[in-house]
């Protein structure tokens, strides 16, 4: 089993020995006794989960604004932290730990008042991003997070990203994944040292990849009533936004919000073009720019440093964090997605739906997918030609045609059960001007039906083109009627 330990610290300089940690075990309440006394908890957790990587979240409150820098302020935090793990009373393999200093606030007292000032969106969003990278780095089965130390916001912020985080990677890597969730008793107050204090597992948690792919749509949902204005990052203090990226934001805004509606009805055609137009996006840069945001990368220009008092200007927004997140997981599915004359594949669109869709739409989809499998089966039966676009209403219609009291589509399952195939020569001679006209009706556009469109995974038969190219199936909708498409979707809540 692969683990991996998350941990945040406050300040570590202050903390006091304990011998004989304790850290109780998942799955039956035993308790696991660390073999040396350590300083932090973090220690006692690497040898209950022995072999597992960490990510070591540290705050740049620990650092001392006077040295006029940023850049260099976090270069002395991590300095710190790193003499710390080296000395063998933090952790129990320093080689194993990797550290990420995060944007703290706060006023602390050594010696001299520093003061951190600014917003926390800072501290949430570089969070996420970190954690997301390193879930994706190390595809851990198992993931320890350990809130014992952190001042005030940081174990709640750091819970909250890593559980968003967590969510992202299970939904979209298609990975279960246990959390376990740890907190220490409380140290003796007064005491030097302390003997025996337990690591109590505090939350236990199962991320099922349908569970988190539902929590996430319903995140993101919310994310888009909350954050009305697509920008990813706000003035804390009233000075003018640095440049962003207007128009990538903006497109990213737009195309998860159709994604996210798409999938939650499981309307298969506008899913596969949301995959399709997230992958073009230049997410990269987008990321680079939030962390740019985050104060994770070049910064100086976002910090302001007076004496022992360090603002940060601006504060970058979660729902953009989170928008992005869940873009980087998703699009590499459009890798295994392809265009036959504008076309989507039905192997392809089976492979999209089992990827994204939830277990109603997803039967929903399986369900309409079967209708055009089998109507495909008919025209073929009957030798129709299927190589050119023939809307989906005219597979509809022949499939409709009464033959012997029954439709047609009837009568060539019947003949299917009992193992024999319809005689094609005799319906045609019986039928053929009937099919003639049907073809013809089928191309005759009716309005396409809201109602229709949910109801059918939005594979309505007005709008809906379909053609056959060997043993694949291809769809895809009629361009001239694409704005009744994009309406229907528009108004849906």
């Amino acid at each position: 089993m692969v683990d991996v330990v998350i941990s945040v610290w406050g300040d570590p300089s202050r903390w006091k020995r304990v011998k004989g940690y304790c850290v109780e075990l998942p799955n039956g309440g035993c308790f696991f006794t660390a073999s040396r006394p350590y300083r932090s908890s973090l220690g006692a957790l690497m040898e209950a989960f022995g072999g597992s990587r960490v990510l070591l979240f540290a705050s740049s409150t620990l650092g001392d604004p006077s040295v006029g820098c940023y850049g260099d302020l976090v270069d002395s935090v991590y300095d710190f932290v790193d003499s710390l793990l080296r000395a063998g009373e933090y952790c129990s393999d320093n080689s194993r730990v990797s550290v990420v200093v995060l944007p703290g606030v706060g006023r602390f007292e050594r010696g001299v008042v520093r003061s951190f000032l600014g917003g926390l969106g800072q501290f949430r969003v570089a969070a996420f991003l970190k954690t997301l990278d390193f879930l994706v780095e190390y595809r851990p089965e198992r993931v320890i997070l350990d809130l014992t130390h952190g001042l005030n916001y940081m174990p709640t912020y750091v819970r909250l990203s890593v559980f968003d985080a967590l969510t992202c990677y299970s939904a979209l890597a298609k990975v279960g994944v246990k959390l376990l969730v740890y907190n220490s008793e409380p140290f003796p107050e007064g005491a030097e040292e302390a003997c025996g204090l337990n690591i109590m597992l505090v939350e236990d948690y199962w991320f099922e990849p349908r569970w988190a792919l539902g929590r996430l749509y319903d995140r993101l949902a919310s994310s888009f009533t909350i954050w009305l204005k697509p920008t990813p990052i706000k003035s804390v203090f009233g000075r003018r936004l640095p440049a962003y990226s207007g128009d990538g934001w903006r497109s990213l805004y737009r195309c998860t919000a159709k994604l996210v509606k798409a999938a939650s009805w499981g309307f298969i055609i506008p899913l596969a073009e949301s995959v399709e137009e997230l992958s073009s996006l230049g997410l990269a840069a987008l990321k680079c720019e939030l962390e740019h945001f985050s104060y994770l990368r070049d910064c100086e220009d976002l910090v302001e440093v007076c004496g022992s008092t360090l603002r940060y200007l601006f504060s970058p927004i979660y729902e953009a964090a989170l928008l992005l997140g869940f873009a980087e997981a998703v699009k590499p599915l459009d890798l295994k997605l392809r265009r036959v004359d504008g076309g989507f594949s039905g192997v392809d669109l089976r492979m999209l739906a089992d990827g994204l869709l939830q277990k109603t739409p997803l039967e929903l989809f399986k369900h309409e997918w079967g209708q055009i499998v089998d109507r495909v089966r008919l025209f073929r039966c009957l030798g129709l030609d299927m190589s050119g676009w023939r809307r989906l209403k005219a597979y509809t219609e022949v499939s409709n045609l009464r033959f012997g009291g029954k439709s047609l589509i009837e009568c060539m399952r019947e003949a299917e059960s009992l193992g024999s195939n319809l005689d094609a020569e005799k319906l045609m001679r019986e039928l053929g001007c009937e099919v003639d006209r049907a073809l013809a009706e089928g191309e005759r556009v009716d309005e396409a039906e809201r109602r229709n469109f949910i109801a059918h995974a939005g594979l309505e038969r007005n709008i809906t083109l379909v053609s056959v190219r060997g043993d694949d199936i291809l769809v895809k909708y009629d361009e001239n009627l694409r704005e009744r498409v994009e309406k229907i979707i528009r108004e849906l809540s």
